[in-house]
Protein backbone atom coordinates (compact mmCIF):
# COMPACT_ATOMS: atom_id res chain seq x y z
CA UNK A 1 0.00 0.00 0.00
CA UNK A 2 2.96 2.01 0.71
CA UNK A 3 4.44 1.70 -2.51
CA UNK A 4 1.55 2.36 -4.19
CA UNK A 5 0.74 5.57 -2.60
CA UNK A 6 4.11 6.18 -3.31
CA UNK A 7 3.71 5.44 -7.03
CA UNK A 8 0.70 7.41 -7.20
CA UNK A 9 3.00 10.53 -5.63
CA UNK A 10 5.18 10.30 -8.00
CA UNK A 11 2.92 10.20 -10.90
CA UNK A 12 1.16 12.98 -9.74
CA UNK A 13 4.63 14.79 -8.93
CA UNK A 14 5.61 14.22 -13.11
CA UNK A 15 2.00 15.23 -14.35
CA UNK A 16 1.75 18.71 -12.26
CA UNK A 17 5.17 18.97 -13.67
CA UNK A 18 4.35 18.87 -17.19
CA UNK A 19 1.55 21.35 -16.74
CA UNK A 20 1.87 24.70 -18.68
CA UNK A 21 3.68 27.55 -17.00
CA UNK A 22 1.30 30.47 -16.80
CA UNK A 23 2.06 33.06 -18.42
CA UNK A 24 2.09 36.45 -15.41
CA UNK A 25 2.95 39.36 -17.50
CA UNK A 26 4.66 41.14 -20.48
CA UNK A 27 7.23 43.68 -19.89
CA UNK A 28 7.59 46.17 -22.90
CA UNK A 29 10.93 47.93 -23.02
CA UNK A 30 10.64 49.25 -26.45
CA UNK A 31 12.82 47.16 -28.94
CA UNK A 32 12.44 44.42 -26.03
CA UNK A 33 9.10 42.22 -25.15
CA UNK A 34 9.63 40.28 -22.72
CA UNK A 35 7.15 37.32 -21.86
CA UNK A 36 7.52 36.26 -18.38
CA UNK A 37 6.14 32.91 -17.34
CA UNK A 38 5.63 31.52 -13.45
CA UNK A 39 7.62 28.15 -14.46
CA UNK A 40 10.13 27.20 -17.24
CA UNK A 41 10.09 27.37 -20.31
CA UNK A 42 9.67 23.79 -22.05
CA UNK A 43 10.72 22.72 -25.39
CA UNK A 44 11.33 25.06 -28.44
CA UNK A 45 9.10 27.43 -29.95
CA UNK A 46 7.77 27.43 -32.82
CA UNK A 47 8.33 30.82 -35.50
CA UNK A 48 7.06 31.55 -38.40
CA UNK A 49 7.53 34.66 -40.32
CA UNK A 50 5.56 36.40 -43.61
CA UNK A 51 7.96 38.68 -45.18
CA UNK A 52 4.98 40.43 -47.36
CA UNK A 53 2.93 40.92 -44.59
CA UNK A 54 5.72 41.32 -41.93
CA UNK A 55 3.35 39.31 -39.54
CA UNK A 56 5.13 37.16 -36.79
CA UNK A 57 3.58 34.05 -35.06
CA UNK A 58 4.88 32.27 -32.21
CA UNK A 59 3.78 29.40 -30.34
CA UNK A 60 5.18 28.65 -26.72
CA UNK A 61 4.80 25.35 -25.87
CA UNK A 62 3.64 23.82 -22.45
CA UNK A 63 2.31 27.10 -21.66
CA UNK A 64 -0.84 29.09 -20.66
CA UNK A 65 -2.59 32.20 -20.40
CA UNK A 66 -5.06 32.53 -18.20
CA UNK A 67 -5.80 36.06 -18.61
CA UNK A 68 -6.28 38.58 -20.95
CA UNK A 69 -2.89 40.36 -21.49
CA UNK A 70 -2.16 43.90 -23.59
CA UNK A 71 0.58 45.56 -24.77
CA UNK A 72 0.47 49.03 -25.01
CA UNK A 73 1.52 51.41 -28.17
CA UNK A 74 4.84 50.07 -29.03
CA UNK A 75 7.03 51.94 -31.75
CA UNK A 76 8.61 48.18 -33.14
CA UNK A 77 5.23 46.54 -33.52
CA UNK A 78 1.70 46.56 -34.34
CA UNK A 79 -1.69 44.26 -33.39
CA UNK A 80 -0.02 42.65 -30.45
CA UNK A 81 -2.11 39.31 -29.79
CA UNK A 82 -2.05 36.62 -27.34
CA UNK A 83 -3.90 33.25 -27.23
CA UNK A 84 -4.05 30.01 -25.39
CA UNK A 85 -4.11 27.24 -27.37
CA UNK A 86 -4.88 24.81 -25.06
CA UNK A 87 -1.30 23.43 -24.07
CA UNK A 88 0.08 26.14 -25.47
CA UNK A 89 0.15 29.98 -26.26
CA UNK A 90 0.55 31.92 -29.60
CA UNK A 91 1.52 35.39 -29.96
CA UNK A 92 0.82 37.32 -33.08
CA UNK A 93 1.77 40.95 -34.29
CA UNK A 94 3.22 42.67 -37.11
CA UNK A 95 6.32 44.23 -37.58
CA UNK A 96 6.71 48.02 -38.85
CA UNK A 97 8.72 48.13 -41.91
CA UNK A 98 12.67 47.85 -42.14
CA UNK A 99 13.18 45.78 -39.13
CA UNK A 100 14.57 42.30 -38.05
CA UNK A 101 13.96 40.64 -35.16
CA UNK A 102 15.56 37.63 -32.68
CA UNK A 103 14.28 35.42 -29.80
CA UNK A 104 16.04 35.55 -26.75
CA UNK A 105 14.81 31.98 -24.57
CA UNK A 106 15.40 32.12 -21.02
CA UNK A 107 14.85 29.89 -17.93
CA UNK A 108 10.97 31.33 -17.19
CA UNK A 109 11.05 33.82 -20.28
CA UNK A 110 10.81 34.36 -23.86
CA UNK A 111 11.72 37.84 -25.23
CA UNK A 112 11.36 39.42 -28.77
CA UNK A 113 14.40 41.97 -29.74
CA UNK A 114 13.99 44.13 -32.82
CA UNK A 115 16.78 46.07 -34.94
CA UNK A 116 16.79 48.45 -37.23
CA UNK A 117 17.21 46.83 -40.95
CA UNK A 118 15.73 44.04 -42.04
CA UNK A 119 17.99 40.86 -41.78
CA UNK A 120 17.07 39.91 -44.96
CA UNK A 121 17.03 41.13 -48.53
CA UNK A 122 13.77 41.01 -50.75
CA UNK A 123 14.78 38.88 -53.98
CA UNK A 124 13.75 40.92 -57.46
CA UNK A 125 14.42 39.39 -61.11
CA UNK A 126 15.11 42.06 -63.29
CA UNK A 127 14.52 40.71 -67.30
CA UNK A 128 15.92 42.39 -69.86
CA UNK A 129 13.41 41.03 -72.79
CA UNK A 130 14.80 39.09 -76.11
CA UNK A 131 18.46 38.27 -76.55
CA UNK A 132 20.59 36.09 -78.66
CA UNK A 133 19.00 34.80 -81.62
CA UNK A 134 15.85 37.34 -80.46
CA UNK A 135 16.49 41.06 -81.37
CA UNK A 136 13.17 41.90 -80.35
CA UNK A 137 12.17 45.11 -82.39
CA UNK A 138 14.73 47.13 -84.14
CA UNK A 139 15.01 50.23 -86.29
CA UNK A 140 18.21 50.58 -88.57
CA UNK A 141 20.90 49.34 -86.55
CA UNK A 142 19.15 49.67 -82.99
CA UNK A 143 17.88 46.48 -81.41
CA UNK A 144 15.34 46.42 -78.47
CA UNK A 145 17.82 43.44 -77.23
CA UNK A 146 20.33 45.44 -76.84
CA UNK A 147 18.95 48.54 -75.39
CA UNK A 148 16.91 46.79 -72.53
CA UNK A 149 20.34 44.87 -71.56
CA UNK A 150 21.63 48.08 -71.09
CA UNK A 151 18.91 49.45 -68.76
CA UNK A 152 19.03 46.22 -66.93
CA UNK A 153 22.80 46.50 -65.88
CA UNK A 154 22.18 49.97 -65.01
CA UNK A 155 19.17 48.62 -62.63
CA UNK A 156 20.95 45.96 -61.28
CA UNK A 157 23.49 48.79 -60.21
CA UNK A 158 20.89 50.75 -58.76
CA UNK A 159 19.27 48.18 -56.36
CA UNK A 160 22.40 45.90 -56.04
CA UNK A 161 23.35 47.53 -52.50
CA UNK A 162 19.53 47.25 -51.27
CA UNK A 163 18.45 43.67 -52.49
CA UNK A 164 18.98 40.29 -54.06
CA UNK A 165 19.01 40.59 -57.84
CA UNK A 166 18.43 38.18 -60.29
CA UNK A 167 18.95 39.43 -64.05
CA UNK A 168 17.74 36.95 -66.56
CA UNK A 169 20.45 37.21 -68.86
CA UNK A 170 23.49 40.06 -68.56
CA UNK A 171 24.93 39.38 -72.12
CA UNK A 172 23.58 38.73 -75.30
CA UNK A 173 21.97 35.40 -75.30
CA UNK A 174 18.71 33.69 -75.91
CA UNK A 175 16.23 32.54 -73.12
CA UNK A 176 12.76 31.40 -73.53
CA UNK A 177 9.75 32.81 -72.23
CA UNK A 178 8.70 29.87 -69.96
CA UNK A 179 12.37 30.30 -68.18
CA UNK A 180 12.46 33.90 -67.11
CA UNK A 181 9.75 33.54 -64.72
CA UNK A 182 10.70 30.28 -63.40
CA UNK A 183 14.40 31.79 -62.34
CA UNK A 184 12.75 33.78 -59.68
CA UNK A 185 10.07 31.80 -58.90
CA UNK A 186 12.58 28.45 -57.95
CA UNK A 187 14.39 31.34 -55.83
CA UNK A 188 11.34 32.84 -54.25
CA UNK A 189 12.09 36.42 -55.52
CA UNK A 190 9.29 38.76 -54.36
CA UNK A 191 8.83 41.04 -57.59
CA UNK A 192 9.60 40.22 -61.57
CA UNK A 193 10.25 43.34 -63.81
CA UNK A 194 10.38 42.14 -67.54
CA UNK A 195 12.23 45.45 -69.73
CA UNK A 196 10.65 46.27 -73.36
CA UNK A 197 11.13 48.71 -76.04
CA UNK A 198 7.92 48.48 -78.11
CA UNK A 199 7.09 49.00 -81.78
CA UNK A 200 4.39 50.61 -84.06
CA UNK A 201 3.84 50.55 -87.63
CA UNK A 202 2.87 54.13 -87.72
CA UNK A 203 5.49 56.14 -86.44
CA UNK A 204 3.71 58.54 -84.49
CA UNK A 205 3.39 55.97 -81.88
CA UNK A 206 5.20 57.32 -78.92
CA UNK A 207 5.58 57.04 -74.98
CA UNK A 208 5.97 55.01 -72.02
CA UNK A 209 3.86 52.12 -70.91
CA UNK A 210 3.99 49.55 -68.28
CA UNK A 211 1.47 46.59 -68.16
CA UNK A 212 0.87 43.99 -65.39
CA UNK A 213 -0.45 41.12 -65.62
CA UNK A 214 -4.18 40.58 -66.49
CA UNK A 215 -6.47 37.75 -67.88
CA UNK A 216 -8.58 40.30 -69.32
CA UNK A 217 -7.21 43.54 -71.47
CA UNK A 218 -8.01 46.56 -74.03
CA UNK A 219 -7.78 45.76 -77.19
CA UNK A 220 -5.12 47.87 -77.46
CA UNK A 221 -3.78 46.14 -75.17
CA UNK A 222 -3.89 42.70 -76.24
CA UNK A 223 -2.11 43.86 -79.27
CA UNK A 224 0.66 44.80 -77.20
CA UNK A 225 0.64 41.29 -75.44
CA UNK A 226 0.04 39.53 -78.74
CA UNK A 227 3.31 41.29 -80.24
CA UNK A 228 5.77 40.25 -77.14
CA UNK A 229 4.58 36.79 -77.17
CA UNK A 230 4.63 36.27 -80.94
CA UNK A 231 8.82 35.78 -80.22
CA UNK A 232 8.34 33.31 -78.30
CA UNK A 233 6.32 31.57 -81.16
CA UNK A 234 8.96 32.73 -83.46
CA UNK A 235 11.47 30.79 -81.49
CA UNK A 236 10.18 27.72 -81.05
CA UNK A 237 8.11 28.50 -77.76
CA UNK A 238 4.07 28.20 -78.00
CA UNK A 239 3.17 31.42 -75.39
CA UNK A 240 -0.21 29.64 -74.55
CA UNK A 241 1.89 26.56 -73.03
CA UNK A 242 3.40 28.65 -70.02
CA UNK A 243 0.58 28.14 -67.41
CA UNK A 244 -0.72 31.16 -65.49
CA UNK A 245 1.19 29.58 -62.16
CA UNK A 246 -0.87 31.83 -59.23
CA UNK A 247 -4.47 30.35 -57.81
CA UNK A 248 -7.37 32.79 -58.49
CA UNK A 249 -7.25 34.57 -54.73
CA UNK A 250 -3.19 34.93 -55.27
CA UNK A 251 -3.95 36.60 -59.32
CA UNK A 252 -6.22 38.89 -57.72
CA UNK A 253 -3.55 39.54 -55.05
CA UNK A 254 -0.69 40.33 -57.13
CA UNK A 255 -2.91 42.38 -59.86
CA UNK A 256 -3.65 45.22 -56.96
CA UNK A 257 -0.26 44.78 -56.38
CA UNK A 258 1.29 45.80 -59.36
CA UNK A 259 -1.17 48.38 -60.71
CA UNK A 260 -0.03 51.31 -58.53
CA UNK A 261 3.89 50.09 -59.34
CA UNK A 262 3.01 50.46 -63.29
CA UNK A 263 1.64 53.29 -62.66
CA UNK A 264 4.27 55.05 -60.40
CA UNK A 265 6.88 53.92 -62.82
CA UNK A 266 5.34 54.96 -65.92
CA UNK A 267 4.68 58.41 -64.60
CA UNK A 268 8.42 58.18 -63.24
CA UNK A 269 10.06 57.79 -66.45
CA UNK A 270 7.53 60.28 -68.74
CA UNK A 271 7.83 62.85 -66.50
CA UNK A 272 12.12 62.57 -66.54
CA UNK A 273 12.69 61.84 -70.08
CA UNK A 274 9.75 64.33 -71.52
CA UNK A 275 7.61 61.56 -73.21
CA UNK A 276 4.20 61.08 -73.34
CA UNK A 277 2.67 58.81 -70.02
CA UNK A 278 0.73 55.85 -71.91
CA UNK A 279 0.24 55.20 -68.46
CA UNK A 280 -0.88 51.32 -66.75
CA UNK A 281 -2.45 48.36 -68.59
CA UNK A 282 -3.74 45.10 -67.55
CA UNK A 283 -2.45 42.50 -70.22
CA UNK A 284 -2.00 38.61 -70.84
CA UNK A 285 1.81 38.49 -71.25
CA UNK A 286 3.28 35.37 -71.15
CA UNK A 287 6.39 36.30 -69.38
CA UNK A 288 4.42 37.69 -66.19
CA UNK A 289 2.16 34.86 -66.22
CA UNK A 290 4.50 32.25 -65.46
CA UNK A 291 5.73 34.59 -62.02
CA UNK A 292 4.40 33.66 -58.80
CA UNK A 293 3.78 37.36 -57.65
CA UNK A 294 3.53 41.16 -58.49
CA UNK A 295 5.47 41.51 -62.03
CA UNK A 296 5.23 44.70 -64.76
CA UNK A 297 6.56 44.82 -67.58
CA UNK A 298 8.19 48.11 -69.06
CA UNK A 299 7.57 48.87 -72.81
CA UNK A 300 10.17 52.51 -72.24
CA UNK A 301 9.17 53.97 -75.33
CA UNK A 302 8.77 53.12 -79.15
CA UNK A 303 11.86 52.19 -81.46
CA UNK A 304 9.63 52.90 -84.39
CA UNK A 305 9.63 56.81 -83.45
CA UNK A 306 11.99 58.81 -83.70
CA UNK A 307 11.97 61.04 -80.70
CA UNK A 308 11.58 58.14 -78.59
CA UNK A 309 14.84 55.84 -80.17
CA UNK A 310 16.76 59.19 -79.58
CA UNK A 311 16.04 59.09 -76.10
CA UNK A 312 16.39 55.45 -75.49
CA UNK A 313 19.82 54.74 -77.35
CA UNK A 314 21.38 57.67 -75.07
CA UNK A 315 23.37 56.03 -71.98
CA UNK A 316 22.43 58.77 -69.99
CA UNK A 317 18.54 58.37 -70.04
CA UNK A 318 19.33 54.88 -70.27
CA UNK A 319 20.71 55.25 -66.35
CA UNK A 320 18.03 57.97 -66.07
CA UNK A 321 15.61 54.77 -66.72
CA UNK A 322 17.04 52.83 -64.60
CA UNK A 323 16.98 55.12 -61.68
CA UNK A 324 13.35 55.70 -62.38
CA UNK A 325 12.74 52.31 -62.40
CA UNK A 326 14.56 51.48 -59.13
CA UNK A 327 12.77 54.45 -57.28
CA UNK A 328 9.26 53.05 -58.20
CA UNK A 329 10.47 49.71 -56.59
CA UNK A 330 11.60 50.91 -53.37
CA UNK A 331 8.64 52.89 -52.73
CA UNK A 332 6.77 49.28 -53.71
CA UNK A 333 8.79 47.75 -51.00
CA UNK A 334 8.45 50.92 -48.52
CA UNK A 335 4.48 52.09 -48.29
Amino acid sequence: MYKKSLSILFFLFVCFSSFAAEIQKVVDRGEKIEIQLNGSVAGNITEAYDEDSRVLFLEIPKASLNKKIGLADNPYIENFNMEDYGGSVGLTCRLKNKLSYKIEKGSKSVALVFQQGSGKKKLIVIDPGHGGKDPGAARGAYREKDIVLSVGKYLKEELGGEYDIIITRDTDKFITLSERPKMGNRAGAKLFVSLHVNAAVNTAANGVEVYFFSKKSSPYAERIAQYENSFGEKFGEKSSSIAQISGEIAYKHNQTESIPLAENISEKIARSLGMRNGGAHGANFAVLRGFNGPSILVEMGFISNASDVEKLIREEHQRQIAQDVAAGIREFFER
